[in-house]
């Protein structure tokens, strides 16, 4: 079923500043709640992140495989393409693994056709990734097969929800990648995790 968007007085265009914050248009006094409601809210966000992880990732091996590559293998096929020439590190960074992972998978991507390396221009001892003909044919391919999915996703949708959703995943996923590159700099696992032994946190209270 073809998806027609609503007119541009019914929502904003997909174009639109994407800084700009979702529920900037909430009623004015409208508060974040106690951390109560925080703690209750990061519980539901958690489910139900979990939830749509573990659909995506038994959607992505049941279709990525089919073409030969693993689902870190495309998504490092994928980040190339869409910064190349990029380098191991950049690659490493970008994908949140470590250098001797991501050196694995750009290995077996090069040995299937899919990538190629060049000495960096300005450091001999590094490399430029960059996807060869066959790999930019795979990833459109597997890029057509995955969105057909995000489409059946999104058509009950309106307009205005579709905007809200993209933006909301946005924000969330900036906000997780900030948190997780601060932690790295500071040398923290996370500086959510308590020290206290398992079994004796507890929820912020109400009052």
């Amino acid at each position: 079923m073809a998806i027609e968007p609503e007119s541009r007085s019914q929502g904003s265009d997909l174009s639109a500043d994407p800084d700009t914050p979702v529920g900037a248009d909430l009623p004015a006094g409208e508060t974040a709640g106690s951390d109560a409601d925080l703690y209750q809210h990061a519980r539901a966000l958690h489910q139900a992140l979990s939830r749509l992880r573990q659909v995506y990732e038994f959607r992505d091996r049941e279709r990525i495989c089919c073409y030969d590559v693993s689902v870190t293998q495309c998504r490092a096929l994928e980040v190339v393409m869409d910064h190349e020439p990029l380098s191991m590190g950049g690659l490493a960074q970008r994908l949140l693994l470590d250098k001797s992972t991501v050196s694995r998978v750009v290995g077996a991507l090069e040995r299937k056709g899919y990538l190629e390396r060049e000495a960096h221009p300005q450091d001999a001892r590094s490399y430029q990734l960059s996807a060869t003909p066959s790999g930019k044919e795979l990833r459109a391919c597997i890029d057509a097969d995955l969105l057909a999915g995000e489409r059946a996703i999104l058509e009950d949708l309106s307009f205005r929800e579709r905007r809200a959703v993209i933006d909301a995943v946005l924000r969330l996923s900036g906000r997780a990648e900030s948190i997780h590159q601060s932690d790295q700099r500071s040398g923290h696992r996370s500086h959510h995790h308590s020290d206290q032994p398992t079994g004796t946190c507890a929820p912020p209270s109400s009052n």
